[in-house]
């Protein structure tokens, strides 16, 4: 049996970089520093945690990313050998691909990058993200949950987010 949750070596070297090239150590704003954040380690978390045919999804965008620049911009070479920067440009170019699997494989890696860089309190920290969500609560909590509800209501959120798919059932 194919345990597709498990990477090789080499695979592991390739998340390694792949994953980080969405957040390359030279990059601009909060670029994490090299080797702060464990871009193999969530990748295979991710592959662990979800369905046999997402961590065999994970490890086709772990390849396709590899062999991009020989699908996407038609150059004999791969990733690997790729900038830092350039890369990143080639995960740019593919996450606005035509070809819609190409952008959905893509974005699974980076939404990966993304879990691997909030595992590190650091980066949490520096973003402010944890400042802007305290201040929500604290926010919240000094409402009542009329004026809470009311503040929904006139602000015309609750039609922008309610789902059509969970419409009420008719009784009969």
């Amino acid at each position: 049996m194919i345990h597709f949750e498990r990477l090789t070596g080499f695979e592991r070297s390739w998340a390694d970089t792949m994953v980080g090239a969405f957040a390359p150590a030279s990059g601009p704003g909060l670029a994490p520093s090299l080797g702060q954040v464990d871009y193999v380690g969530a990748f295979e978390t991710m592959c662990r945690s979800t369905t046999r045919l997402a961590a065999v999804g994970m490890r086709l965008a772990l390849w396709l990313s590899v062999l991009g620049p020989l699908l996407v911009w038609g150059r004999a070479t791969t990733a690997l050998a790729l900038s830092p920067e350039r890369r990143a440009a080639l995960l740019g170019d593919m996450l606005t691909h035509r070809w819609m699997i190409v952008r959905e494989l893509t974005v699974l890696l980076k939404l990966c990058a993304s879990f691997a860089i909030f595992r590190v309190a650091a980066l949490r920290t520096r973003s402010h993200y944890e400042d802007a969500q305290d201040a929500r609560l604290a926010d919240a909590a000094q409402r009542t949950p009329v004026e809470a509800h009311d503040e929904l209501e006139d602000s015309g959120e609750r039609a922008r987010v309610r789902l059509p798919m969970l419409a009420q059932r008719e009784v009969a």
